[in-house]
């Protein structure tokens, strides 16, 4: 599905050795809409029945039986039919990771595996070879007008006081340029006031350059205004002619190519490369966030259990340690007054749980990034006891970034439907960027909620006087993988993984900022009806 619409099934073709595992994921990816054009076991099968049927996309298991593995039978049908492959295998192992990404799969997913990463899956593989596709038809077409494109030709002959003026010009130029020839001869000197201003030499820098290149064409590039305005491309090849007595330019003979649609094509093209990058990238985050996201929930579920069991000991411990108080006075308690600490030690017990829940969170949004969920049901939420939520957790944060943090809660702030505990995500992320662009305590972070009645929608604002945004950097703030803090440990997700939270609560996350004068976030959600 590439356009957003979906014309027929995508039709998958199942290698397999094992029938019934084969046929379970059958019934399920029928159950998903899709078609399965058949299940095979071996290599040399998944060969025949590709050419057979012709799927759009193969799922192939690794080991299989015959005299060919997976890898060996996927790379034989990318260079015979160009089907998109996915992985399906319990291998996790180098050799055989590093084997299977030289045949440029489309995927890599370890059984066992959910329906739902499957299908981000295969989504994500359909996709990209639709990219694929596309750069490929525009990389033809880009020959195709190449071969075609007809050039004009003209002579502009220099004046003693160096003026150029246009001498002659052939049929071509009305064609580009929208300008009949008599138009074209009646300008004189002034004809080349349809080139751009800022693609436009000087006269002395254009006898420098015809200078430097001797007898050579010089080639030059440049956009002109067409005669109804439209903006377009032109390659010239410029032979210069000199007085040899005075050394005066005296004449310029000249080709002009029409690459308008070259241009374009290569700009598309670097767009569609853009968006293939991209979607490699996100592949292959989804390969590593499925091989990590085990190593470190295991950990942090530890750390998450510990955090509850020390919780509940201290509310065990407590009397006796209160009664020891009472009768001996005050005495120590890991290196701190025990009166000191007493009250304290509760909250750190619950940061503990709290920063273990962050964590899976965090490792969960990462997952969807990667793996995109349908997503999930929304309840009436109040924004109020959202931020109260998110600036209690990063509360520590914020004292040894700022002596002036401020918030202002509004009242009788309307419900929104959303996701309490994303929400609070994207709270915390934008005060911790906040955090992160002050150059000082004395600068000040300071956060807001309000109705806006205008677009019935309830606002966030988050506001900082620190560092800022140069206005170049600001439109990709919100780009996958785009940071400016590479060299601290910035993956460039969060602002990413937060703009897509809110739109999907149908909401907008939008930003203001200059350089060293601050950055204003603002989120808006809209109120139910």
């Amino acid at each position: 599905m590439i356009d957003g619409t979906m014309e027929r099934k995508i039709r998958i073709l199942i290698v397999e050795d094992e029938i019934i595992t084969a046929k379970n994921l059958e019934y399920k990816l029928s159950y998903q809409d899709y078609e399965v054009v058949g299940i095979v076991s071996s290599g040399e099968e998944a060969l025949e029945a590709a050419r057979k049927h012709r799927p759009d996309l193969i799922l192939m298991d690794i080991s299989l039986k015959g005299s060919m593995d997976g890898i060996t039978t996927a790379s034989r049908i990318k260079m015979e039919l160009d089907v998109p492959v996915i992985y399906m295998t319990a291998y996790v192992d180098d050799s055989t990771i590093n084997r299977a990404r030289l045949t440029a799969p489309f995927g890599y997913i370890v059984k066992p595996f959910q329906i739902r990463e499957l299908r981000s899956n295969i989504e994500m593989a359909m996709y990209k070879h639709g990219l694929e596709a596309k750069l490929k038809e525009s990389e033809a077409r880009h020959r195709m007008i190449s071969e075609l494109i007809s050039d004009f030709v003209f002579l502009v002959r220099f004046t003693k006081k160096g003026e150029p003026e246009l001498e002659w010009i052939t049929g071509a130029y009305q064609r580009i340029t929208g300008y009949s020839l008599e138009e074209a001869e009646s300008l004189g000197h002034k004809w080349l006031s349809i080139v751009r201003s800022e693609d436009l030499p000087s006269l002395k820098d254009m006898r420098k350059m015809f200078r430097e290149t001797s007898s050579l064409p010089v080639v030059y590039e440049c956009r002109i205004t067409t005669k109804n305005g439209e903006l377009r491309y032109l390659k010239n090849y410029l032979k210069p002619e000199w007085n040899p007595a005075g050394g005066r330019l005296v004449k310029i003979i000249g080709a002009a190519q029409d690459v308008t649609e070259q241009r374009l094509a290569e700009l598309e093209k670097e767009k569609q490369h853009t968006q293939l990058i991209q979607a490699d990238k996100l592949a292959s985050l989804g390969i590593l966030v499925a091989g990590v996201a085990h190593e470190i929930n295991n950990p942090n579920q530890t750390i998450l259990m510990t955090g509850q069991f020390l919780r509940e000991a201290w509310q065990g411990i407590l009397p006796i340690l209160d009664r020891h108080f009472e009768e001996n006075g005050d005495f120590l308690l890991g290196g701190a007054e025990y009166s000191d600490i007493r009250t304290d030690l509760q909250s750190h017990f619950s940061w503990i749980e709290d920063c273990a829940k962050r964590i899976n969170s965090i490792v969960k949004d990462l997952r969807e990034y990667a793996l995109p969920d349908a997503g999930a049901p929304m309840t009436l939420v109040n924004i109020n006891m959202v931020l109260r939520s998110a600036v209690t957790l990063v509360s520590n944060m914020v004292k040894h970034a700022t002596t002036r943090f401020a918030v202002e809660y509004a009242k009788d702030l309307p419900m929104v439907n959303g996701s309490f505990q994303k929400l609070e995500q994207v709270i915390i992320n934008l005060i911790q960027n906040s955090c992160q662009a002050l150059r000082s305590k004395d600068e000040g972070i300071f956060v807001a909620t309000s109705f806006d009645p205008v677009s019935k929608s309830v606002l966030i604002t988050v506001r900082d006087e620190g560092l800022g945004i140069p206005k170049h950097e600001l439109p990709h703030v919100k780009d996958p993988f785009f940071t400016t803090k590479r060299t601290t440990g910035g993956t460039g997700l969060g602002l990413s993984v937060s703009n897509t939270i809110i739109q999907d609560h149908g909401g907008k996350l939008e930003f203001t900022s200059d350089s060293n004068s601050g950055t204003t976030s603002v989120i808006m959600l809209p109120v139910p009806p």
